[in-house]
């Protein structure tokens, strides 16, 4: 069970055609499109096809594939989800049912096998390009934008991450960069749209890492401190402090109630957030690594090998705009504080929530270094 590949070629198929419409979204080049989704569909199939065995692979992966099949052979339709809410609230073992429910959607689309979400999780880091390239926007020209956003979808952690192993973080990922962008656009459009949005996100955080909504508000009150509050319009100031209110309010003792057996878990494995926090971003560290990670050889190196770049693309960004890289930098913050007080968070994977913006930073230094060398554009025009 779970490693029947009959259905490995439809897979490729969906990569390849979701991959190369959502690329061309924001490139407008469908060939270029094309090029970027076959090589993320061929990584993908070559590695399922002729190499997976089952060997690689984590204990979250398989509780997710079983617990969704448990339910996915009963037939029970995750089309009338109020009604079986309970049902799936016993198969997460908890209210954290979202990404279970993908797997069994999954499950319905491309059979029961190990691939099926994991084809799920590369459409969405397709998804999450778009957004990588709407918020470089805020920071670069529409072409560094665009090629950000190309860096992104073929970085080292994310073919590692999401092309081999069956995890949520790339779910996550995703609410949390749709939740970013909407808050950095609430001061720019019309407040009605990204609002809407938020409540979206801030729910469905609530089906898969219920904290998350609160370091992001959190970051987001940060950010509009250091900026300096009341230079902004009272209808945004307004805005800020009734999505303050709802947090403490309606949201924190809700959250308190449903979640406390966590909240008393997560309390009992406090670390030291200095140290924490380091291990969190610099782990793992190449050469040292234990045999089951070694899989992270390549992308650990290259995450190190990137840390000088990351500082000056960080640099670059806060000169470009120092507004929104406050808010970057503040969620940054926040995560790495956050990850750092617990051990067993501190892993490369639960980095993945700020890879997006590691991934822009990275990209924004590359290109830095690449124009004082060449004095030239890292792009053609």
């Amino acid at each position: 069970m779970f490693l029947n590949t009959d259905y490995i070629f439809f897979a490729f198929l969906l990569i390849l055609l979701f991959g190369t419409f959502i690329v061309n979204k924001y490139t407008k080049n469908i060939l270029l499109s094309f090029y970027i989704s076959l090589f993320k569909a061929s990584l993908f199939y070559i590695y399922f096809s002729f190499y997976f065995d089952g060997s690689l692979t984590l204990r979250d992966d398989w509780r997710y594939l079983n617990s969704a099949y448990s339910l996915w052979i009963k037939d029970y339709s995750y089309i009338f989800l109020f009604e079986n809410i309970e049902l799936f609230r016993h198969m997460a073992s908890g209210p954290h049912f979202l990404y279970y429910l993908l797997n069994i959607v999954s499950f319905d689309i491309l059979g029961v096998n190990y691939y099926s979400p994991v084809t799920f999780n590369i459409i969405i880091t397709f998804i999450t390009s778009y957004y990588v390239y709407l918020i470089g926007l805020s920071f670069l020209t529409k072409n560094e934008s665009k090629y950000a956003a190309i860096f992104f979808v073929l970085h080292w952690d994310i073919l590692t991450w999401s092309s081999l192993l069956n995890l949520k973080d790339m779910l996550v990922g995703l609410l949390v960069i749709i939740m970013i962008y909407n808050l950095i656009i609430l001061s720019k459009k019309n407040f009605i749209k990204p609002l809407i949005f938020i409540v979206i996100m801030i729910i469905l955080f609530g089906t898969i890492r219920f904290y998350m909504p609160f370091l992001i508000l959190i970051s987001y009150c940060l950010y509009l401190y250091i900026v300096n509050f009341f230079k902004m319009s009272i209808l945004i100031r307004i805005i800020s402090i009734l999505l303050i209110l709802a947090l403490i309010v309606f949201i924190l003792p809700y959250a308190l109630s449903v979640f406390s057996s966590e909240i008393n878990r997560l309390m009992q494995d406090i670390t030291n957030p200095l140290f924490g926090s380091i291990r969190f971003f610099l782990t793992p560290i190449p050469f040292m690594m234990d045999d089951e990670y070694m899989f992270l050889f390549f992308s650990s190196f290259f995450h190190w090998y990137s840390l000088p770049f990351t500082i000056i693309g960080g640099y670059f960004i806060y000169k470009e705009n120092k507004k929104y890289a406050i808010f970057l930098f503040s969620f940054m913050l926040i995560i790495l504080f956050f990850y750092g007080l617990y051990a067993e968070l501190q892993g490369p994977r639960h980095r993945l929530l700020i890879l997006p913006y590691i991934s822009l930073l990275q990209f924004a230094g590359y290109m830095v270094v690449f124009r004082k060398l060449f004095a030239k554009p890292f792009y053609k025009e």
